[in-house]
């Protein structure tokens, strides 16, 4: 803030020198001190407030500085970018990938971030938004283990076999693991692989909605190891719905083979997505189309995204993945940055209850070899579409306790009416219930609910 502020100046001041005028004078100058008293305090005022303002914007300079500092670092660190730094002698100013971080060589040398970390430093950057949900593998709602092929286990996650068999399975980090990538978990797959054309073994996301990357450079990073020295394949695809007459899926974008080892290695690939002009996606609404990630362990002759893959057994496994827009690689996030709201993105897709109490107004069927109630139960997170399968546990594994008289183990149950929302059931007991309110409960710890959504 400006100081605007002017003080008038004060008269002659009333002096014994000069007793004809002493009165006068001193009348006026008394007169203008009011005055001077305002202006004064008016000056006063507006100095504080362009004290507060100048520090506000020191402190803003500050910090742009320190933001102008970072980014002159990252592109003085891309500009001199050499790739994966593995156990090549360094030059001064250079900059490399190590452990999914970038580094700037202060001091050249051939040793590792570290190993010796005074010849280096990290460049900060800035993340970008992962739109790989349960990248991480944190959350296995379904199982921590499957055979069968589809979804089963970790959430977001389709583990396909055809031919070939698998058993897919969650395993925890050890501390030695841990010090390269930050997840708890990864992904585990064991092949044993049968020969034939059509044979395979592979996993696949859905990132709901075509339009989303369509056009975009992308870019695919993740950890990943095997028992041996083999390779795996990587490809993308755009798939555009149903209903109507929808384009065809495209298939094989950015396919190409990559080279593991008995030894964890963060891999990098960047891919551009083609545009969807021209395209028609299905009737069914853009929440049925989506660009799918897909890992090939183990393929037979017939698929050609495979790249020339082949057919092998072996135990493959997989850890942070990220999927994001851009040429390079960032460090690891969750989907949508936090541990909280990837919960709910998983759950918008696939949610498995295991029913403690389920509140409902009881109502009677008037059938002759039981009552049936209808419970109504409201999911956690809104469903991506309204539930396309819902299972149960067996009838016997529920009960429903009324608020006086006997409890009653269900001998029957199955769906109503089931929306994005929620869900009511249609539960028979044997005989009749008095009460006229009642809770669905779980009769021992084997009972749960599941709802899918998935795409």
């Amino acid at each position: 803030m400006a100081i605007s502020q002017t003080i008038t100046a004060l008269p002659t001041a009333p002096t014994t020198a000069d007793p004809a005028s002493f009165r006068a004078r001193g009348d006026a100058f008394l007169t203008a001190l009011n005055t001077f008293d305002d202006e004064l305090n008016t000056v006063i005022s507006q100095i504080n407030s362009t004290e507060t303002n100048i520090n506000s914007k020191e402190a803003s300079a500050t910090a742009s500085a320190v933001s102008a500092s970072t980014s002159q670092a990252i592109c003085t660190s891309t500009a001199n970018f050499q790739g994966t730094w593995t156990n090549q002698t360094t030059v001064l100013g250079q900059s490399w990938y190590y452990n999914g971080v970038l580094y700037r060589v202060l001091i050249a040398g051939n040793t590792s971030p570290i190993a010796s970390p005074s010849n280096w430093v990290a460049i900060i950057q800035p993340s970008g938004k992962n739109y790989i949900i349960n990248g991480g593998f944190d959350y296995w709602n379904y199982a921590t283990s499957q055979t069968m092929s589809g979804y089963g286990s970790d959430d977001r996650w389709y583990n396909f076999n055809f031919g070939s068999t698998k058993t897919h399975s969650q395993v925890a980090s050890t501390d030695t693991e841990r010090a390269l990538f930050s997840a708890s978990k990864f992904s585990r797959t064991v092949v044993t692989s049968v020969v034939g054309a059509t044979n395979r073994v592979d996993k696949f996301q859905r990132i709901e909605n075509v339009t989303k990357l369509a056009g975009k450079t992308v870019t695919i990073s993740f950890w990943a190891k095997a028992n041996s020295t083999k390779n795996i394949a990587i490809n993308l695809w755009q798939e555009f719905g149903t209903g109507g007459s929808n384009s065809a899926t495209i298939t094989g974008l950015g396919k190409q083979l990559v080279s593991l080892t008995s030894a964890w290695q963060k891999k990098t690939i960047t891919v551009s997505i083609p545009s969807i002009i021209g395209k028609t996606l299905g009737t069914d609404g853009v929440h049925t189309t989506c660009t799918t990630l897909q890992f090939w362990f183990d393929a037979g002759s017939s698929y050609s995204d495979a790249v020339g893959l082949g057919q092998q057994s072996g135990t493959f496994d997989i850890a942070e993945v990220k999927l994001e827009e851009g040429s390079v690689a960032t460090p690891w996030t969750p989907y949508e940055g936090e541990f909280g709201g990837e919960i709910q993105a998983c759950q918008r897709y696939y949610e498995a209850i295991v029913p403690k109490i389920i509140n409902y107004r009881f109502a009677t069927s008037g059938n002759a070899n039981g009552v049936t109630t209808f419970p109504c139960l409201v999911f956690n997170t809104i469903k991506r579409i309204p539930p396309t399968s819902v299972l149960f546990s067996t009838p016997s594994t529920f009960k429903v306790e009324p608020t006086y008289g006997s409890v009653q183990v269900l001998t029957n149950i199955s769906v109503n009416s089931v929306n994005v929302n929620g869900c009511t059931f249609n539960c028979t007991v044997g005989s009749t219930i008095a009460s006229l309110n009642h809770t669905l409960q779980a009769a021992d710890t084997t009972a749960w609910i599941s709802f899918s959504s998935e795409l």
